[in-house]
């Protein structure tokens, strides 16, 4: 299998695959999936806790959000830039057409991702 240069830069910040996640009664997450052949459950938000969860050297590891769209900790900057559908008919949620994440390493290296998902509430 050969694997893009997206994917390839997604493993060099030592990101994996998320494991699939259980939303609470109540709990609004976004989920986000890496646009990189393969794809890559890249990272979920919790709108309501505004964290964003990923997988980073085989541990889940939780930002706290430092702005507007932006979240940050265990050596990661990220910002979270999304478009929703407009009229999409999702049951308790949203569509993502398209969005990025721009993420910024402790060490300068810096990776902007294309992303797509969904918003999904219990």
């Amino acid at each position: 299998m050969m694997l893009s240069i997206l994917a390839l830069s997604v493993a060099s910040l030592g990101l994996q695959d998320l494991p699939q996640q259980k939303i609470a009664p109540g709990q609004c997450v976004i989920m986000l999936w890496s646009k990189a052949q393969p794809p890559l459950r890249i990272a979920m938000i919790d709108e309501q806790r505004q964290t964003l969860l990923l997988q980073r050297n085989r541990r889940a590891v939780t930002l706290a959000a430092s702005g507007p769209s932006h979240y940050s900790g265990d050596g990661l900057s990220i910002g979270v830039d999304l478009v929703f559908r407009d009229g999409a008919a999702v049951s308790n949620g949203a569509i993502i057409d398209s969005g990025s994440i721009d993420i910024t390493a402790a060490d300068g290296e810096t990776l902007v991702l294309p992303v797509g998902g969904i918003r999904a509430c219990q």
